[in-house]
């Protein structure tokens, strides 16, 4: 997984003063050029504000707990940033809000999970909309991608969310090289991965297809 550097600000508004002439702090994220704005719940006197430390003053009567509140909000994505490291799965800088709320994220769905998933659903349709041979051609074409996953990524999964198209080109390529696949079986093998993704889409485990862009040789 690519490892990307968060970066977090705190600012105010100047003229956004309420009835007391109080600014509300406010914090931005930016993480792998995308950024999540949100309110810190502080208000302070904006005159009192340094926005090259990003802090009150020494001056302001509130200075050490207003600080102190701040600081407190950084360590907190900071060790939200982190758990999300440690799990080493992709995740995104809403994903770094949520956990820094103390939100508990939804599990990223592995590839071979959804695929796991798609077969239990077709077994059941056996003799009713499928034949039980289209049954083991998914089968078959799931543990040749599980052993793709383990030869090249030495792990047991991908997450959905992670999947870009150079899985999908080092797959073909492994396909073709690897398992020694003819042109017409390596179609049918992605074939039938793809309808697993639609699969995926379909029930909202993932937002859009990775693998849209991708044309059949």
């Amino acid at each position: 997984m690519t490892l990307h550097k968060l970066y977090y600000r705190f600012s105010i508004k100047p003229g956004a003063t309420n009835n007391y002439g109080l600014a509300p702090i406010r914090c931005r994220l930016t993480y792998n050029k995308n950024r999540k704005d949100f309110s810190t719940g502080i208000t302070v006197n904006p005159d009192h504000w340094d926005p090259k430390k990003q802090r009150l003053l020494d001056q302001s009567d509130q200075e050490e707990t207003t600080n102190m509140q701040l600081s407190l909000i950084e360590n907190k994505i900071s060790r939200a940033f982190l758990m999300l490291q440690v799990k080493d799965e992709a995740f995104s800088v809403q994903d770094i809000y949520d956990a820094y709320k103390g939100k508990t994220l939804e599990k990223d769905m592995g590839i071979l999970e959804i695929w796991d998933l798609h077969n239990e659903r077709m077994e059941r349709l056996i003799g009713k909309e499928i034949v039980y041979v289209t049954y083991q051609k998914y089968l078959e074409s799931q543990r040749h991608l599980k052993d793709f996953i383990r030869h090249q990524y030495k792990v047991s999964d991908k997450p959905l969310r992670g999947l870009k198209m150079a899985f999908l080109s080092d797959y073909i390529y492994y396909l073709r090289t690897v398992k020694n696949f003819q042109q017409s079986t390596l179609n049918k093998a992605i074939q039938r991965m793809r309808k697993v993704v639609k699969f995926a889409i379909g029930h909202n485990y993932l937002d859009k297809d990775p693998f849209l862009l991708y044309r059949t040789a």
